[in-house]
């Protein structure tokens, strides 16, 4: 018998109750759901996690289990306008990702919301899509509000402020205003200045800034890692900053033009869906990860968590952006306005991927 890891059948009930909360909110009340063999097919998870999703949601009031006849979508109470509409608003980057940071936020702020009697609706706009989707969505006349990720434009913006219900912006791509909004924290400058503190100057960043997919948080960035860089007086070598590197492919390339010409950089910061990447290329070049190389990922992904060794991380914490984005979109439901802006915290993860520089290595 194969035995499953707690951190696999943790994963599969999250993936569950993620599934699950798309089949609730793509229903209407009295309407029957998936069999529990078709969710456990469709989830591609097991039926022991679906079994305690649909426990989990019976609980919240959400489905009913009716013997002999199946699993029915409850009504919500106080059913109407109890709708929270989340929209990623590009398909390409993180949002395409799997098992991203998006995804995590999205299954924490379900849960959340959930618990004040509210479901999540959700939709993907694609970059070819045009602004009338938007309106589409903004019509909608059973939702009680907007949540928009990593929105690029702010005549989308402008589209969901037209209506009077609640709209929060969740780490928005460009500069805002007149609107709530949860704002990434300075990412890159906070990672550098705890890679700093352990010694490091040679540090070469493997980024996601795309000139052909323009984006401003990946742009400032860049930014952040040429002033702190400038700011103390580190001479940077040209071949320590990549860019672009979302294939494998590009990653591979931007991993051969870091490591093609002295001074050789002693820590990567590199996205944490490049980890695995990073360290089977370093493997493949006798490069020992956390002896000769230290690896600094950002936004921690969990999957990372089974990696040897283990991966040091700097990240945006999902449950408390999920929270904080809640917080926000609260203050709004009787009616009152919210512009606020608010960042979102920084967590350090510590691992065997990362060493301190002794004063003689600098």
């Amino acid at each position: 018998m194969v035995k499953v890891s707690n951190e696999v059948r943790k994963k599969q009930i999250e993936e569950a109750k993620s599934f699950l909360a798309r089949c609730i909110t793509g229903t209407q009340p009295g309407d029957k759901l998936p069999s529990l063999r078709d969710m456990v097919v469709q989830s591609k998870t097991s039926r022991s996690a679906v079994e305690k999703a649909v426990c989990h949601y019976e609980k919240e009031g959400l489905i009913r289990c009716v013997p002999s006849s199946g699993i029915v979508r409850e009504g919500l109470p106080n059913s109407k306008n109890n709708i929270i509409d989340v929209i990623a608003c590009h398909d390409s980057g993180y949002m395409s990702t799997p098992n991203a940071f998006h995804r995590y936020f999205v299954n924490y702020l379900h849960e959340i919301v959930s618990r004040e009697g509210y479901a999540i609706r959700l939709h993907s706009v694609k970059d070819t899509d045009y602004l009338r989707e938007y309106d589409r969505i903004a019509e909608l006349k059973d939702s009680c509000g907007f949540i928009l990720m990593s929105v690029r434009i702010n005549e989308i913006v402008d589209i969901f402020k037209r209506v009077s219900n609640p709209l929060v912006c969740a780490f928005p791509q460009t500069p805002l205003r007149e609107v709530a909004r949860l704002l990434d924290v300075p990412l890159i400058e906070k990672s550098l200045e705890y890679l700093y503190g352990l010694g490091h100057r040679r540090i070469a960043y493997l980024s996601s800034f795309d000139e052909a997919s323009f984006t401003y948080v990946a742009h400032c960035r860049v930014l952040e890692y040429y002033r702190f860089m400038a700011v103390h007086g580190i001479g940077i070598n040209p071949c320590w900053l990549q860019s672009a590197a979302w294939s494998e492919k590009d990653a591979r390339v931007c991993l051969q033009n870091i490591f093609s010409s002295d001074p050789l950089p002693t820590v990567l910061i590199v996205m944490d869906i490049q980890v695995p990447l990073v360290y089977s290329f370093l493997m493949e070049n006798g490069i020992r990860v956390g002896h000769d190389i230290g690896v600094f990922a950002m936004d921690g992904m969990p999957e990372n968590n089974q990696l040897y060794p283990s991966v040091a991380s700097g990240f945006n914490p999902r449950d408390i952006a999920a929270m904080k984005v809640w917080g926000l979109f609260q203050k709004q439901l009787n009616g009152k306005k919210c512009t606020e802006s608010v960042y979102n915290d920084f967590q350090i993860k510590k691992g065997e991927s990362l060493y301190a520089i002794q004063k003689n290595e600098k």
